[in-house]
């Protein structure tokens, strides 16, 4: 199994457990580790057969900037 890492991603939400932090947005940092199989991206060094890890990134900022 292959792995990508996204490190230090940074988003901005609304997080926290008492009313006095969730007043304003904090800033969330972000790591994440990807598994996947990437042999045919290898072999047809194609990348479209890969994982697009910017995808990914702006997916995951998506959620957490939007998440109450």
């Amino acid at each position: 199994m292959d792995q990508i890492f996204i490190s230090d991603l940074v988003a901005r939400g609304i997080i926290g457990l008492n009313d006095w932090e969730r007043e304003k947005p904090q800033e969330i940092l972000i790591n994440i580790i990807l598994f996947g199989d990437l042999s045919q991206a290898g072999k047809s060094d194609d990348i479209k057969d890969g994982i697009n890890y910017r995808t990914v990134a702006k997916k995951v900022l998506a959620h957490a900037e939007t998440a109450q």
